[in-house]
């Protein structure tokens, strides 16, 4: 691997793999958190529709809704006999054997081609008729003419007077034949009568007919009646694709009832009907579809920015993105990222503790709401303690002087009574006999209670007393006990327990009744047992009176939390203070099974009225009658999650102000030096040379400052030297004109001037050279002799700077000497002798001299080494070869001298190695026979146009600039005019 791949490698892993990875990480947490919370909602919810099945005492309440649906969704409002005839006919085909048809038209007459059974036309006229006034709110027609509707519908019709308008059945007969009759609501038709039959398999198809109607009420789920007998295919037109997971369902499901598994993604509930019959109800599982939809586009969206950022990441290295070459940029972009980055691992890292922290306190809420519920509960002994204390008491208050005993005892019971509501209160005397009855619902109890305490009570008495029974009280006694055994009573146990708990309010059972009895004995002045008061009260009713008294106050003790009983049996018992009870009461209906189930309390959250709620349900100890609920907002958990929030964000300010500081500081002290220089280095670019950089610091940039400004001022020489060297190269082209025109031969004009109108024959020079850098090594010149010839020199001292523009500036000192005779071989042979001399073979010069005779044509030329030029005639190249070595290299040499004719339609091209030499795109040197190439194909009409395109072509295909090497061109050429 590369250095260059290596370093993409790690700038993308830290910049694009790096961030990318944080996010998913996130993401993957928060999108798992969602799916499990969606998971749980839908397992609630299945699991309260589960619930909702009551047990199947006669499945015909089922067949009642299931023909009260189908008839307002399929045939209320068609007219036609036949429809009603195709509807039934499926029906008895879906459900064999179950249902009996009689069809009847608007006047109540029978349709006995669509009926099942021959009807009676004016019984069922009467009928229809009492029917249609029962319906309006008038039942009395119909039960006045039940006896004589019995012949036909059966011997219990208008047995039952409570016919509902929903279900719109009753039982009819207790034969298995035309056992319940099911009466429709009015149709377009008329209306239709239904018996419903008693078959072997009537549960399993009312339980069918039950889920087909749960199916039109909740198409999203799949109900299916599973036979364990019959092979799981059977399943397969409810289940749908569901079926191929049911045997391992069933396997995972065993004999759990309400429980919620997840299984190839969809979730399963059942209950057990029998050990052979269970109902399914199957759902897709949308948090997975969900979650993975999700999860597949983001991960998408995240692997386009993986593609793009690698994209931008090797643009950026490779220097295409303007933005990321300036220092500055990067210095900013590697600060926000060095600062971002810790941001953003703070932030997830504080989201998942703020996350944690919520758990827990929201844990810890559920536990302080269980331990309300749980003191509440203990409360309840504490009630009856006190209320057992009251209640003794007041008994054994004191008498006024005037007052009788006996009429004192009765106002107190009653006084009791009035304030307790007890569900059994009785005043007995010493005989047994009751002093004070107050009738109640519990009147067979106190029967019982009486018949077993007429003998035991004058024993227990007489105990009491310290006393003994007299004879003939103990011959009663003993016949009551003989009495209460015939009830089924062990009066002697059960007056042990009275002895024992006396003054004591305790749980007493007797037969089938259960109920808190309080057994207090009443002495007189002298501390004589006389009476017997015996108070008791039913569970629900002293659990409810303690609930009524006690909620209020203990709700108000913590007001943040609000309290609710409900009564198990009879939901219609509740008692919320502080709130509504309906506001809840769904989410109490939803999960009231839970706590049936499960010995452990619940816990749920919800939304309700904007705030979102914590629930805790429980089943009592003590409150045997009742569930307790507490719900509370979570004000206080969200208020402690934004101050979490509020510290974290604190922190952050604090990292970003370090991170603004540590900017700035880089700002000052990094990024406008560092711009100081850029401006420095516009200002190189200009060429403005008397440009000078601040030195802020005197650090290491402050040093690399001071270098610049000098520099600069070596660069001011060099400028100079630059503009002392382009006076060595002539900035015009040079033309050969006709003496008969300009009285001359010779005459020089500025390149791009129309001025003059030169005439067909004149001759064309032109040359241009590029440098390397300010200064160079290449020379070349044209200029005219004496004798109306033209002089042609073109150079290379090795190497470009300032040491080769002085050995440049020496070749234009010694051919410009007036004292110079310009001929090639002698010119050339001058500069030997004082090259050789003065560079001491430290440096040297290739050089071709020539003299061109624009009457003739005919050019003379010698080559110290330089480049061979090239003369192209008729689309051919000619090489004008000459040996010679390089000026300066050796001590003695004789140039030779050639000559050529160029003809009118010739061109003559010089050039310098840095021509041939320089280097394409790919890298590669240009070489001669590209360049031999292409010299052909250039057309022009002077040698400002050839050089042009010569130049136009070199750039394109080796654009490097400044070049490597100093590039030189000279153009002669006859212009061609139109």
């Amino acid at each position: 691997m590369t250095f260059p791949r290596l370093r993409w490698f790690f700038v993308t892993l830290t910049f694009v793999v790096l961030p990318m990875a944080l996010f998913w990480s996130e993401f993957d947490r928060s999108l798992n958190s969602e799916s499990d919370r969606l998971r749980l909602i839908e397992q609630r919810n299945l699991e309260c529709l589960i619930w909702e099945m009551k047990p199947v005492d006669t499945p015909f309440d089922h067949f009642s809704a299931f023909l009260f649906d189908r008839i307002n969704e399929e045939i209320r409002n068609s007219d036609s006999a036949a429809n009603f005839k195709r509807w039934s006919g499926a029906l008895r085909n879906r459900y064999p054997g179950i249902f009996t048809f009689i069809a009847l038209d608007k006047d109540g007459r029978p349709i006995q081609d669509v009926s099942d059974i021959f009807a009676p036309p004016e019984l069922l006229q009467n009928f229809d008729r009492d029917f249609r006034d029962y319906e309006s709110g008038s039942p009395e027609r119909l039960l006045a003419h039940a006896p004589r509707y019995r012949s036909f519908f059966g011997p219990l019709f208008g047995q039952n007077k409570s016919i509902s308008n929903q279900t719109r059945y009753f039982q009819v007969s207790y034969n298995d034949s035309h056992s319940f009759l099911f009466v429709s609501p009015t149709c377009e038709m008329g209306r239709f009568l239904v018996f419903l039959n008693r078959t072997t398999d009537y549960m399993q198809l009312g339980w069918k007919a039950w889920l087909e109607d749960m199916r039109w009420q909740h198409p999203i789920y799949r109900f299916a009646f599973v036979d364990l007998h019959k092979p799981a295919r059977e399943s397969r037109l409810l289940l749908g694709s569901a079926w191929r997971s049911l045997d391992k369902a069933l396997v995972r499901l065993g004999m759990s009832s309400g429980v919620t598994i997840s299984i190839d993604n969809r979730l399963w509930v059942q209950m057990p009907v029998s050990s052979r019959y269970r109902i399914l109800i199957v759902r897709d599982d949308r948090s997975t579809g969900w979650g993975k939809t999700t999860r597949q586009r983001v991960g998408m969206m995240i692997a386009l920015l993986f593609i793009c950022g690698t994209w931008i990441s090797r643009l950026a290295l490779d220097g295409r993105i303007a933005l990321l070459r300036s220092i500055r940029m990067r210095l900013l972009f590697l600060l926000f990222y060095a600062v971002g980055l810790p941001l953003l691992l703070f932030g997830l890292s504080s989201r998942s503790l703020v996350d944690e922290r919520k758990a827990v306190r929201v844990g810890d809420l559920y536990s302080f709401q269980e331990s309300l519920l749980r003191k509440f509960d203990g409360g309840y002994l504490k009630y009856l303690a006190n209320a057992e204390q009251k209640i003794t008491q007041y008994f054994q208050r004191p008498l006024s002087a005037d007052a009788t005993f006996e009429d004192v005892m009765k106002q107190r019971i009653l006084d009791v009574w009035q304030k307790t509501s007890p569900s059994f209160c009785e005043l007995l005397n010493e005989h047994g006999n009751r002093v004070l009855r107050i009738p109640s619902s519990w009147e067979a109890f106190s029967r019982m209670m009486n018949v077993m305490l007429r003998g035991g009570t004058t024993k227990l008495m007489a105990e009491l007393n310290g006393s003994t029974v007299s004879p003939v009280a103990d011959v009663s006694g003993q016949m009551a006990g003989a009495t209460a055994e015939m009830f089924g009573i062990d009066a002697d146990f059960t007056m042990a327990l009275f002895t024992k708990h006396l003054n004591v309010l305790r749980e007493f059972r007797l037969a089938d009744f259960r109920l808190q009895l309080l057994i207090i004995p009443i002495r007189d002045s002298s501390h004589h047992v006389r009476l017997l008061a015996m108070i008791g009260w039913d569970g629900r009713t002293l659990e409810s009176k303690y609930i009524k008294s006690s909620l209020s106050s203990f709700s108000r003790e913590h007001g943040n939390i609000l309290l609710h009983a409900r009564g198990k049996s009879d939901e219609s018992k509740m008692y919320s203070p502080g709130f509504k009870s309906a506001s809840f009461s769904a989410v109490i209906y939803k999960h009231r099974h839970r706590l049936v189930e499960q010995s452990v309390p619940i816990h749920h959250q919800f939304e309700s009225n904007g705030k979102t709620w914590l629930m805790t349900g429980m089943q009592p100890g003590l409150l045997t009658k009742f569930y307790l609920w507490a719900f509370s907002p979570d004000d206080e958990l969200r208020f402690a999650s934004k101050a979490e929030y509020g510290r974290f964000a604190v922190l952050s300010m604090l990292l970003m102000i370090v991170g603004a500081t540590v900017g700035r500081w880089l700002t000052s002290g990094f990024l406008v030096p560092a711009r100081h220089l850029s401006d420095g280095v516009d200002a190189l670019r200009r060429r403005d040379f008397n440009w000078r950089i601040p030195v802020v610091v005197p650090d290491e940039i402050g040093r690399l400052a001071a270098t610049f400004n000098s520099m600069f001022e070596g660069l001011a020489d060099l400028e100079v030297a630059r503009i002392v060297q382009d006076t060595f190269f002539p900035n015009d082209k040079l033309v050969i004109g006709s003496p008969e025109i300009f009285g001359s031969a010779i005459s020089n004009y500025r390149v791009g001037s129309d001025s003059f109108a030169l005439p067909l024959g004149n001759w064309e020079i032109f040359g241009s050279c590029r440098s390397a850098s300010s200064v160079g090594g290449d020379y070349f010149d044209y200029f005219p002799l004496p004798d109306g010839k033209i002089g042609i020199v073109i150079g290379d001292v090795s190497g470009h700077g300032i040491s080769a523009a002085i050995v440049v500036a020496m070749a234009k000192a010694l051919i410009a000497h007036p004292l110079c005779e310009f001929d090639p071989v002698r010119v050339l042979s001058v500069m030997q002798a004082v090259l050789l001399n003065t560079l001491q073979r430290k440096k040297m010069m290739t050089c071709f001299c020539a003299i061109f005779d624009p009457d003739t044509g005919i050019l003379r030329f010698a080559n110290a080494g330089h480049n061979y030029p090239y003369l192209l005639s008729e689309g051919k190249l000619q090489e004008l070869s000459v040996p010679g070595f390089p000026l300066g290299t050796k001590s003695a040499r004789n140039f030779t001298q050639k000559e050529v004719t160029i003809s009118p339609a010739d061109t003559l091209i010089l050039y310098t190695d840095g021509f041939i030499e320089a280097m394409d795109t790919r890298g590669q040197m240009l070489g001669y026979s590209r360049v031999t190439a292409v010299l052909p194909t250039i057309q022009a009409s002077d040698a400002v146009g050839f050089e042009h395109a010569l130049r136009e072509w070199h750039g394109n295909v080796a654009p490097k600039n400044p070049p490597d090497d100093d590039t030189t061109l000279v153009i002669l050429k006859r212009r061609i005019f139109a």
